[in-house]
């Protein structure tokens, strides 16, 4: 018998639970299937999916609206999610809340996106606002979201609200709503990030381009209608056309910002995913310019990339464009891929091994090593010990205090190795 616990599931579901069942030991975990009530004891509801063992749901799973509701009587139809073929007690693990959470999660998003109003029970009150029930989905209203006039939380309990979803993040199970509508203060109640509206063009400047969303205008800057570029909207837009955008911002109240281009193909990130570019990868670049903190290289004809100056050796001391220029090749490693500003960043010095590791492979505290005194610092003397390696003698060393020189050749003694820091600390006399 179906029950108003046996919610829909989509066929695509049905038939990856069904091929599943099939396999037997292939079931995994998430799957959302429709079991049926075998018995119910004081504490569980159990249920038959179709495996060797039973399933069983605690019953406070069922009183979602926390008023004490009936429970599924034996024989009824409901949706589950299957969390392990066994628990500890040799049992089937199903949860009802969770199977009305992922079900319920994907009508949500498709309302949040049309910007249209889900029906919303609150169950109870937490610092900050209250929480509300969307058909088994746990949401957040903030008190600053209550509806006009309402001055003490009770005031919501025991009644049907609806419910403007203004922030939705699945990654976190986090639902923020308001009861506000469009005639209370805050016109931007029924938008929030993320969205995808529909709007017209209502008015044009040399960088941005007004469109009206009903009710309230957004802002579309001319660098977000296009991966290409223009020099203003008026090259692409007109007044009163109808354009589909995605809310990307929304700084305050009444400002709302817009990005056309986001809806759009990235050239730019199709033509790297053409090349084969990923993070990780290394590549014998050609340098193509050189800045006073950066510097640009080729990694495939077409495809620069930045590098950075922190990023061309593994000491700071190093980590200067002193010694390169361009037209000159240097192995680098892609470090960064960011889609939403079109670059490539890299790294030189992760595309070798890490110098003070290196070292502190061959080398043991107590070591005395060559050195030469090529700075001095206020923290000490810094000695040369390889290539592009630095040591530094401190100061505070009675044995070499006002006594060394730039350019003198030395002796030393390892005093310790910080690889997370890169820092190699060395003295005159043995530790």
């Amino acid at each position: 018998m179906r029950s108003i616990f046996d919610f829909d599931v989509t066929q695509e579901q049905k038939d990856e639970f069904s091929k599943l069942l099939e396999q037997s030991g292939n079931i995994k975990r998430g799957v959302l299937m429709s079991a049926l009530v075998s018995r119910i004891d004081e504490h569980y509801v159990f249920v038959d999916v179709g495996l060797k063992s039973e399933g069983r749901i605690p019953k406070e799973e069922f009183n979602i609206s926390g008023d004490g509701a009936a429970l599924p009587q034996i024989g009824d139809s409901v949706t589950v999610l299957l969390e392990a073929l066994e628990d500890k007690n040799g049992d089937v693990a199903l949860s009802y809340t969770k199977a009305l959470r992922e079900a319920g999660w994907g009508q949500l998003e498709e309302l949040f996106h049309k910007r249209e109003t889900v029906p919303g029970t609150v169950i109870r009150k937490v610092q900050g606002g209250c929480i509300v029930n969307l058909s088994g989905v746990s949401a957040f209203l903030p008190k600053s979201h209550f509806p006009a006039g309402v001055k003490d939380v009770k005031e919501l309990f025991g009644k049907q609200h609806q419910c403007f979803i203004i922030k939705m993040d699945r990654a976190k199970s986090n639902i923020v709503v308001s009861l506000k509508n469009s005639n209370d203060s805050e016109g931007t109640v029924g938008f929030a990030e993320g969205q995808i509206v529909q709007g017209t063009v209502k008015s044009l400047t040399e960088s941005v381009a007004f469109v009206d969303l009903g009710g309230i205008t957004g802002r579309l800057h001319v660098s977000e209608i296009t991966w290409e570029k223009i020099k203003e909207p008026a090259d692409l837009l007109k007044i009163g056309q109808t354009i589909e955008v995605k809310i990307i911002a929304m700084p305050q109240a009444n400002r709302i910002s817009l990005s056309k281009k986001e809806l759009l193909e990235n050239p730019w990130a199709n033509n790297i995913k053409k090349a084969n570019i990923e993070i990780g990868n290394v590549y014998d670049a050609e340098i193509k310019a050189i800045e006073e903190k950066s510097a640009f290289v080729e990694l495939t004809p077409g495809i620069e990339a930045k590098l950075k100056a922190s990023e061309v050796a593994w000491m700071k001391r190093y980590q200067t464009f002193d010694g390169l220029k361009k037209g000159q090749k240097v192995l680098v490693k892609v470090i960064e891929i960011d889609s939403k500003r079109n670059r490539i960043f890299v790294s030189m010095k992760h595309a070798t091994k890490n110098s003070v590791e290196e070292f502190a492979k061959n080398h043991n505290i107590g070591d005395e090593i060559d050195c030469e005194i090529v700075q001095i610092s206020d923290l000490g003397y810094v000695a040369k010990i390889g290539d592009q390696l630095d040591g530094i003698i401190p100061k505070t060393d009675a044995y070499v205090s006002g006594t060394l020189k730039i350019g003198a050749q030395l002796k030393a003694y390892i005093w310790n190795i910080a690889i997370e820091n890169g820092h190699i600390v060395l003295g005159i006399k043995k530790p």
